[in-house]
């Protein structure tokens, strides 16, 4: 398109539109890095997931006090910001405060064990979704390949 432009008054612009959606691009990408860090829970519901968070911190053998939204670890200190959305089958568990990663590693290893070992109710509407997306990009693809 910029070959196209080159005699137009406004082919300076177009330059300034690459270098605005690339900066665009980085924005989101950054925001993204940081609204999704800690662990992602995919298919469970409300109950399920707390169930399996409080069975993990159980099975590390850690005391907790529990709030509305956060569940404090006095012993390591570390704040754990709990967020889920059970009507769309995601929870997520990352660290509000303090310095605990590999506590979060383990977390996340426990809460993987609990599930596999017992059987949970799920949801699977995000599932089912990601599915519907990913056939869709699929036959984009091939309509893209055979134009």
């Amino acid at each position: 398109m910029m070959a196209d432009m080159r005699g137009h008054p406004r082919a300076g612009s177009l330059g300034a539109l690459s270098l605005i959606s690339l900066l665009i691009l980085v924005v989101v990408v950054g925001f993204m890095a940081l609204v999704t860090r800690g662990y992602l829970v995919f298919s469970a519901t409300q109950s399920s997931f707390r169930e399996g968070l409080l069975a993990a911190l159980a099975r590390l053998g850690l005391p907790f006090e529990e709030t509305m939204a956060a569940i404090h670890l006095p012993t390591v200190p570390a704040d754990l910001h709990v967020a889920v959305q059970g009507w769309i089958g995601t929870g997520q568990v990352r660290l509000k405060k303090g310095n605990g990663r590999p506590l979060l590693r383990q977390l996340a290893k426990a809460m993987n064990a609990q599930y596999a070992g017992s059987s949970v109710a799920t949801n699977r509407t995000w599932a089912v979704v990601y599915l519907i997306l990913g056939i869709l990009v699929g036959v984009m693809v091939v309509l893209l390949g055979a134009a």
